[in-house]
């Protein structure tokens, strides 16, 4: 084959991989702002919780002490 029948060809299929693509971003875009994303990321956002209260839910009951143990832990990184 000739250099310039496979650039064609690989350019071709580029095009035909970013069309693709494009209609799948279309697809989430719609898909989002019609709400079916928006449900998981306003309930953590708009719920109100505090930083203690997020810690509490994420990590269990020791991240009360953890507050104590962050000085520990930044001097462990200095120590290093």
């Amino acid at each position: 084959m000739d250099k310039e029948v496979i650039i064609a060809v690989v350019l071709a299929v580029l095009i035909l991989v970013s069309l693709f693509q494009t209609f799948q971003l279309v697809g989430i875009n719609n898909r989002m702002a019609s709400g079916a994303g928006t449900a998981s990321l306003s309930a953590g956002s708009s719920s109100g919780e505090t930083y203690e209260q997020m810690m509490e839910r994420m990590h269990g009951s020791g991240s009360s002490s953890g507050s104590t143990g962050s000085s520990s832990g930044s001097a462990m990184v200095g120590g290093c």
